[in-house]
């Protein structure tokens, strides 16, 4: 909107100021009794205005603060274990509680994505890092920023953005304050506080933002190793070379200096391993050239002798990665995950664009094992938070390309368990996580929409 747009023609009071009836102190208390009612009947409009969308949209009169309210009495009415955490229940108020509880509850689905059974789910969210650096006051305002984009983003509530601008001011200051104490204040909590940043500024695509968040966290890391003698953790080593591959796959074509920009902050050489760093370099070239791919394949049948050429040698070229990083340590060998749904998807493109069988079984079924490792069974709330969607991406590959029905079921199983951590509602939101990474419409919308019918059960996917 220009700044010569307004969105409504407000309704003001105009009171007249001037006159002998009226000295300077008793105009100026006029016009601040005029202002404060003008500003309340504004409050009561938006109020108003927001009942009636949401009543359209979900048949309810409700507003937000209703809402929360309600959801704050059923929280203390079931005395859900998390909101007596040490620290917590003596400082939350009645919507910070409200936010706290629904990013609990989200962060308790992130556990579903692994081996930990369903009843044990909150228990493991309990006991997770993300739990455990709550009661820092700067990893509490950024939580709260956290939860309450994430509540309006799942509710799509765009009308109260100014709500939101408040929570993030908050959890920038708590995090500059943290900084500015310089040495004492480079906690484990400040380092788990920026990984939520980075992992919300990638999900809103916010490049510049995520760079800095990066930047930052590796040159805090360093200096507490240099200052302080405090070696990486293993929290930094499980969830760094994770954020940092799936952040550039799906920033990187959006802007082409990423990928160097992040190289010379030495992450690289710092978290990978001679022979992952070495994969990881030809994963995201193949990437990057995929992505450029994608753009003009659609039905595109058949390709010319040249495109097919090129194809082969990107599956050939993802095949040497997997080997590197075959001897690579076991915590890395999410690499060889993202490799391999890639190279999946570049044998169903060619597949379909040439009418010919390509063998998918040993890449789906080497994907199943790796995924199957113990070392993919990730205990972390912040890492399974920041790498959500990559194993969302990879799951699919394998359940689309899966022809065997005991492999099948390994996949969908995760897939449904990893749809409702992503809170998915529609094939929409399916779509919008797909084309983040590589999605050809043409190809792959019929198998995918088939695939999150049969465990979403959405009438929109099984119609289609």
């Amino acid at each position: 909107m220009s700044a010569n747009q307004v969105a409504f023609a407000p309704r003001l009071t105009f009171v007249s100021t001037t006159g002998p009836t009226l000295d300077h102190d008793s105009a100026k208390a006029r016009r601040a009794h005029t202002t404060r009612a003008n500003f309340a009947r504004r409050r009561q409009r938006l109020v108003s205005e927001y009942a009636a969308q949401k009543q359209k949209e979900h048949h309810t009169s409700l507003t937000p603060l209703q809402a929360d309210e309600h959801a704050v009495q059923a929280v203390r009415c079931s005395q859900l274990p998390f909101l007596s955490h040490p620290g917590l229940d003596r400082i939350l108020r009645g919507n910070d509680a409200f936010f706290i509880n629904h990013l609990s509850h989200a962060m308790g689905k992130l556990h579903l994505d692994t081996d930990v059974p369903a009843s044990d789910a909150v228990l493991a969210m309990m006991q997770s890092d993300w739990a455990g650096f709550l009661p820092d006051p700067t990893m509490f305002e950024v939580s709260l920023y956290f939860a309450r984009q994430f509540y309006a983003a799942r509710r799509q509530q765009h009308t109260h953005r100014s709500m939101v601008d408040a929570y993030k001011g908050g959890a920038i200051r708590a995090v500059r304050q943290r900084l500015n104490e310089g040495l004492d204040g480079l906690s484990d909590s400040l380092i788990a506080a920026i990984l939520i940043l980075t992992v919300l500024d990638q999900a809103l695509g916010n490049i510049e933002a995520w760079k800095i968040h990066i930047t930052g966290l590796v040159n805090i890391i360093r200096l507490r190793s240099r200052k302080l003698n405090v070696p990486p953790s293993h929290l930094t080593s499980l969830i760094i070379p994770r954020t940092t591959m799936q952040g550039l796959i799906l920033l990187s074509r959006h802007d082409v200096t990423l990928f160097s920009s992040i190289e010379h902050t030495g992450i690289f050489d710092t978290w990978f391993s001679t022979n992952a760093k070495r994969a990881a370099y030809i994963i995201l070239a193949e990437a990057d050239q995929v992505a450029r791919l994608t753009t003009y394949i659609h039905n595109k049948k058949p390709l010319a002798r040249e495109e097919q050429t090129r194809l082969r040698r990107k599956i050939k070229s993802l095949e040497t990665a997997i080997e590197i990083n075959s001897s690579s340590a076991s915590r890395e060998s999410f690499l060889t995950a993202i490799a391999l749904s890639i190279k999946i998807f570049l044998q169903m493109t060619l597949q379909h664009t040439m009418d010919t069988k390509e063998e998918l079984g040993d890449s789906v079924v080497q994907l199943m094992e790796v995924l199957q490792k113990p070392e993919q069974q990730v205990p972390s709330s912040l890492a399974l938070c920041a790498t959500l969607e990559t194993r969302f991406w990879y799951t699919i590959m394998g359940a689309i390309a899966a022809s065997e029905s005991g492999i099948k079921s390994f996949y969908t199983s995760r897939l449904k368990r990893i749809s409702v951590a992503l809170a998915f509602k529609s094939w929409r939101d399916v779509e919008s996580t797909l084309g983040t990474f590589f999605w050809v419409p043409s190809i792959f919308s019929a198998p995918c929409r088939q695939a999150m019918s049969e465990v979403m059960d959405w009438k929109e996917c099984a119609d289609s």
